[in-house]
């Protein structure tokens, strides 16, 4: 609120007499309210029962009482969003708040369906205009996708396809598959092969694939759907489409060689195929005709199984012998199918080899004598038309001796290629030189005139005066050769520098050099060269020695061959025929020879080009490969197009003999090409659940091959309003030109306007997709009041049944079929009565539902009443309410008494049971149970029978009156009407005591009375056994002890220790007894008696241990007895072995050994294991006597089994036969003993093995129970 404006004139005059005026504080209003944000925001949440709750505070800002009025919500989607009935949750109605004073709503979400949700919270004051807070919330679902697969390609009976699903996860929960179905009229010939969508969860936007595989039975088109089920709703499902075919057999009908010269060799190639479905297998090639010796076959088909238009080739090699037209029959051959002829022609013209040379004549430059010319060049054409054979000895000079060849020309020269050769002139003697050069091939003898003039020697001598350097790789450096440069005159001889001069002297090198600027008479210096050539060919060079004296400069002709590989690919250019799109036709071969003069190496091979991904290279076995001259290396290729037309590239050949070399590819794709009549189909204005009229769709094939038109898919956001009525296209091959229909309904299923797509899949390429809309129109549904809070409700009462009115504002009937409970706790609420369901409501008319609020726990309660019907509007009801239970919270969980004389009663102890919950505790019956219940009793009880208000408490009293000695244990079961969480339970302990003078303890047990027997077991002889020995003063003045040992049996030694730190064997007396400390009243001391048996083998070693008071009168005694480990290479088929526990066995040959086990309470138990060996050389059966001799019956159970078989007590004549028993082999008997009862307190067992029911060894079993719980 604003200040209010000072008056001008009033605010002049104050300041003119000097007054401050400070601006007045704002005013507050008189009501004013405001809440706490303008907007809530929830989610994204999952459609379904979870609900999410937001707060809303609504503060009285002003300075009066204002009265806030119960908050409603409204808007479109006011149904999702429902608030408590009172700010401050109280009951229905409103609440007054003090200046400042603040209360709180609270809001709570729930969604039933995906999709946003907005509206508005609406709360009333008396304030002003009311409060508004916007409300909005998301959902997240999962969402799936089916990709068409297309239909499965042509195949025969028995011959699988495969075809790939792809799903995708279009929600923006994760999508989880859960199984997958095949269903319709051939759902048995689709199975599916491969599922990465069970693998894991796919995330959002993501992707996986099913493999599904068509298996044809029988002949003619399948169809089947596929269904996956997954976390996205109802299955989403694709049709699955599939024929068969025959296949049939498919080559050119004739094919005709070039002219081929007599001996040479003309080549074709056969391309064959099959069409339509599967595949045929090959049987062969044959010629047959007058002519057919003049043909021969290489059968490139032999290894490969003819797939659809996939082609092989058989090539045709025409090798004439004689001139004129020849002609043969090749016949195809295949299982199953008629053969095919095809015709072969040929001609045959006479081989031609004319050999012409240029210059037709060399004269040389007058050359002094003994040295060399540079050389000229002859080269040699063949102008024939069949190959001219090239060798050395093609060439001759005569007469010989003055003029020499060098040769580089390979062999054989193919019509139209050249080479050339060097000829240098070395004159022997001056004057004119004649010669005639010869050139012999194939029969033919061509001649060049040579000529020359040689003049006198110089006094300077170079030899040699020729060079001619044997083939060197191009790259390659020879070895340094070494020329002698002579003064055979009588004066000194001046030299310039020596160069390397001619038309390759870069192709040659003066590594070193001893020749100086004067040689002097008679004296000789040499010249170093190397052949370095960079490029293939004869190179040619000269040696210049520049002298003082006539004839100079002097030379050296220097010539060699530099070798290099050249690839010669063949043939030149491959066409691969005819192919369908996504097929691949059968290899064809190139075949890659070194025609050059040297080695190569093919360094890579690629397809390049505009089509070059519709070739690929299927063999190769020319990368990297070194080729010597002549040899050869191959690349296969094939066609396999994407797209249908011509397609073309190149295969590429790099190398390292200079360019690459390339082979032309063709081939041309054929396919077919689906088109629809229309983009799209709009239905109008179509009553919701009506189904329309019937729209058509017309597919065509444009192509040029037959087009398998698969299912037709629906998809989109409305699919399943949409259905195809009619499909002449699912399975049909349509031959180029023809046509089928398709025919879609709509019945939509709401107002709103619908859209889908209709998808036709086609083994052409992309689906065809028709868009598909319609509007429907329906009836909308409102409830009243929009949401419902039941208030605070005992747990297990009813409220009042409550009335929800349903009307249908219109425009079109209502129908009403259902109505369920959903959200947190639709356990809580009942629905009572409806005269809605089944219902259908005029627009305008109304019915009821009754609603109950029965919570079953403590705590707030919500659900969601969900309505079922065909309009729009409210369908669900928020219903909300507070169930009000005790909670009972004890004082403690356990009474524990602690030691009691035994017969005496303790004083009582005490539980209390406080009420913390919001209603009223009513408590039941108490009881005592347990092993030790009638140790105990309830003493005081001020819980049962009276109802114990919230914060409340009351208490139960027990007492323990000690029975026989030791501990005992029972439960205190408290019953009351708190939930679960009844009975309470509170455990009970206390502890028996006796009043005895001396106890002596054995490792692990305790041991009281006179002559009582514990037994262990050590490995060997010589090893220590430690047994525990415990002495409790209970008289009222202190007193020292003696121990006195006796040994029998078996020697042992022994001593008694005292185990303290370091332990340390106790003094003796003069009659070797181990004598105590003082031991003060009621305390106990612990000894440790150490044996340690000394004779060999398996002996008992038994030790008597007597307590005697200070003057040596007897108190207590206990005996001891040490055992060996029992020997495992006895004799006897009739060995038996004893143990206890972790004890080693003991027994084997020796009788009469015991076992014995440590004390045991009631209810608890103890086991010994038996071992009946047969250790003789044969099979034997082992018979088993257990005979009892405690005499305890009724204080102990006694178990005896052999594996799964029950041995039956008394056994006196043996109850238990081994099965027959290899030399060496044993079964073992389990014996278990339990205390069942107070009473007797020791089992005595007497185990026996028997051979026909004669003992052959025999061992004893014992438990000592003596138990005293104040030494234990």
């Amino acid at each position: 609120m604003r200040a209010p404006a000072v008056p001008a004139r009033l605010l002049s005059l104050l300041l003119a007499v000097g007054v401050l005026v400070l601006a007045p504080t704002p005013a507050r209003a008189a009501a004013e309210v405001e809440v706490s944000t303008p907007t809530l925001s929830f989610g994204p949440a999952t459609p379904g029962p979870g609900q999410e709750t937001k707060s809303v505070d609504v503060t009285n800002t002003g300075t009066e009482d204002v009265v806030v009025g119960s908050p409603r919500v409204t808007g479109a989607d006011r149904t999702s969003f429902w608030a408590s009935e009172t700010c401050g949750g109280g009951a229905g109605g409103s609440v007054e708040l003090s200046p400042d004073e603040n209360c709180t709503i609270e809001v709570t979400f729930a969604a039933a369906a995906a999709g946003p949700r907005t509206a508005t919270l609406v709360v009333p004051t008396t304030a002003g205009p009311d409060l508004t807070v916007a409300l909005s919330a998301t959902t997240s679902t999962a969402g799936i996708a089916l990709s068409d697969p297309g239909a499965f390609g042509p195949t025969t009976v028995g011959e699988p396809t495969t075809r790939v699903v792809t799903v995708t996860s279009t929600g923006e929960l994760p999508l989880e598959v859960s199984g997958v179905t095949f269903s319709g009229t051939n759902a048995n010939q689709f199975s599916l092969v491969g599922n990465d969508c069970a693998v894991a969860a796919t995330t959002s936007g993501g992707t996986c694939d099913i493999t599904v595989r068509f298996l044809p039975t029988t002949a003619g088109a399948k169809t089947a759907t596929l269904n996956v089920a997954s976390n996205a709703g109802s299955p989403a499902s694709v049709q699955l489409a599939g024929a068969t075919g025959t296949p049939t057999l498919t080559a050119p009908a004739s094919v005709s060689i070039p002219s081929t010269p007599v001996g040479a060799i003309g080549a074709a190639d056969v391309a064959v195929s099959s069409s339509g479905a599967g595949a045929l297998e090959w049987n062969g090639a044959a010629l047959s005709g007058a002519n057919a010796n003049q043909f021969e076959l290489r059968d490139g088909c032999a290894v490969a199984e003819l797939v659809g238009p996939e082609p092989c080739t058989v090539e045709v090699l025409f090798k004439p012998t004689n001139t004129g037209n020849k002609t043969a029959t090749l016949t195809l051959k295949t299982v199953g199918q008629p053969d095919k002829a095809v015709a072969v022609s040929g001609t045959a013209v006479a081989a031609t080899r004319v050999t012409s040379t240029s210059p037709a004549s060399l004269s040389f430059d007058p050359q002094t004598i003994a040295t060399s010319s540079a050389p000229q060049p002859v080269t040699i054409t063949n102008t024939g038309n069949s190959q001219l054979i090239v060798s050395m000895d093609t060439f001759s000079v005569s007469p010989s001796g003055e003029f020499s060849v060098a040769y580089d020309c390979p062999s054989p020269l193919a019509p139209g290629e050249e080479c050339a050769i060097d000829v240098l002139f070395r004159p022997t003697a001056v004057g004119t030189r004649n010669a005639t050069l010869s050139i012999v091939s194939n029969g033919l003898t061509k001649t060049v005139p040579l000529t020359g003039t040689g003049t006198a020697a110089s006094p300077i001598t170079v030899n040699p005066g020729v060079r001619q350097f044997a083939p060197t790789a191009v790259g390659n450096t020879t070895g340094t050769v070494n020329h002698t440069v002579t003064n055979n005159g009588a004066a000194p001889i001046s030299l310039d520098p020596i160069t390397l001069g001619g038309p390759a002297a870069d192709q040659f090198t003066i590594p070193s050099t001893t020749c100086g600027p004067t040689l002097n008479a008679g004296a000789s210096c040499a010249i170093g060269v190397r052949f370095a050539p960079t490029s293939m060919g004869l190179k040619a060079a000269t040696i210049v020695v520049p002298t003082s004296v006539a004839g100079s400069p002097h030379s050296v002709a220097l010539t060699g061959i530099a070798t290099r590989g050249y690839p010669n690919p063949t043939p030149s250019s491959v066409d691969l025929g005819p192919a369908g799109v996504g097929t691949t036709t059968a290899s064809r071969t190139v075949t890659v020879t070194n025609t050059g003069n040297g080695a190569m190496t093919v360094n890579a091979v690629s397809v390049t080009g505009a089509d070059a991904d519709d070739f690929q290279i299927a063999g190769n076995t020319c990368d990297g490969a070194a080729l010597a001259k002549d040899a050869t290396c191959t690349v296969d290729v094939r066609f396999a197009p994407d797209a249908r037309g011509d397609a073309s590239a190149s295969l590429s050949i790099t190398h390292n003999a200079g360019v690459a070399r390339t082979v032309g590819l063709s081939g041309s794709g054929l396919g077919a090409e689906a088109s629809i009549d229309t983009a799209s189909l709009d239905f109008g204005s179509v009553r919701v659940n009506a189904t329309s009229a019937p729209l058509a769709a017309t597919v065509t094939n444009t192509g040029e091959t037959a087009l398998i038109v698969g299912a037709a898919n629906l998809s989109g956001v409305d699919a399943g309003q949409f259905a195809v009525s009619a499909n002449d296209c699912s399975g049909e091959a349509l031959a180029p030109g023809a046509s089928c229909v398709l025919s879609v309904r709509v019945t939509p299923t709401s107002r709103e306007t619908k859209a889908a797509t209709l998808t036709v899949a086609h083994d052409a390429g992309a689906s065809a997709i028709v868009d598909l809309t319609a509007t429907g129109t329906r009836a909308t549904a409102a409830v009243s009041p929009a949401s419902k809070n039941f208030g605070t409700q005992a747990v297990g009462t009813p409220s009042s049944a409550q009335p929800l009115t349903v009307t249908n504002t219109g425009p079109d009937p209502l129908e009403l079929t259902g109505f369920g409970l959903v959200g947190g706790d639709p356990g809580s609420f009942d629905l009572t009565g409806s005269t809605c369901h089944g219902a259908t409501l005029p627009t305008g008319a109304t019915c009821t539902l009754s609603v109950r609020f029965n919570p079953g726990s403590a705590g707030a309660k919500a659900a969601l009443l969900t309505l079922t019907h065909d309009g729009t509007g409210t369908s669900a009801v928020a219903l909300s309410g507070t169930g009000a239970a005790p909670v009972v919270s004890p004082s403690t969980t356990e009474l524990a008494f602690g030691e009691v004389g035994m017969g005496s009663t303790s004083a009582p102890k005490t539980v209390t049971l406080t009420n913390t919950g919001s209603a009223d505790l009513v408590v039941g019956a108490t009881s005592v149970t347990g092993a030790d219940a009638d140790s105990f009793e309830v003493s005081a009880n001020t819980c049962t029978g009276v109802p114990v208000a919230p914060n409340a408490s009351c208490a139960v009293s027990v007492r323990f009156t000690a029975g026989d000695a030791g501990p005992a244990t029972a439960s205190l079961s408290i019953a009351h009407n708190a939930g679960d969480t009844s009975p309470t339970v509170i455990a009970l302990t206390g502890i028996s005591t006796t009043t005895a003078d001396i106890k002596i303890l054995g490792i692990g047990s305790v041991y009281t009375g006179h002559d009582h027997l514990v037994t262990r077991t050590v490995k060997a002889s010589g090893t220590q056994m430690k047994y525990k020995l415990g002495i409790v003063n209970e008289d009222t003045v202190a007193h020292a002890y003696k121990f006195r040992l006796t040994s029998s049996k078996a020697a042992a030694t022994a001593q008694v220790w005292a185990t303290g730190f370091p332990a340390q064997v106790l003094p003796t007396d003069g009659a070797g007894n181990f004598v105590t400390g003082t031991v003060a009243p009621g305390k106990t001391v612990l000894f440790e008696l150490r044996v340690t048996p000394t004779a060999p083998g398996q002996v008992t070693s038994r030790v008597a241990v007597d307590l005697l008071s200070s003057e040596g009168d007897l108190i207590e005694s206990v005996t001891t007895e040490t055992n060996t480990a029992a020997p495992t290479n006895g004799t006897s088929g009739y060995e038996l072995f004893v143990k206890q526990g972790s004890q080693p066995m003991t027994g084997g040959p020796v009788d009469e050994q015991t076992a014995t086990a440590p004390a045991l309470k009631v209810g608890q138990s103890t086991s010994f294991k038996l071992r009946l060996k047969n250790n003789s050389t044969t099979s034997t059966q082992i018979g088993l006597r257990l005979t009892r001799t405690d005499g305890c019956a009724g204080s102990f159970t006694v178990t005896v089994k052999a594996g799964s078989t029950v041995i039956t007590l008394p056994a006196a004549t043996g109850s238990y036969l081994t099965p027959t028993l290899q030399s060496g082999r044993y079964k073992d008997i389990t014996v278990s003993i339990k205390r069942t009862a107070a009473g007797c307190r020791a089992v005595h067992l007497r185990a026996q093995s028997l051979d026909d029911g004669t003992v052959v060894r025999t061992s004893n079993l014992v438990t000592n129970t003596a138990y005293d719980a104040t030494v234990d």
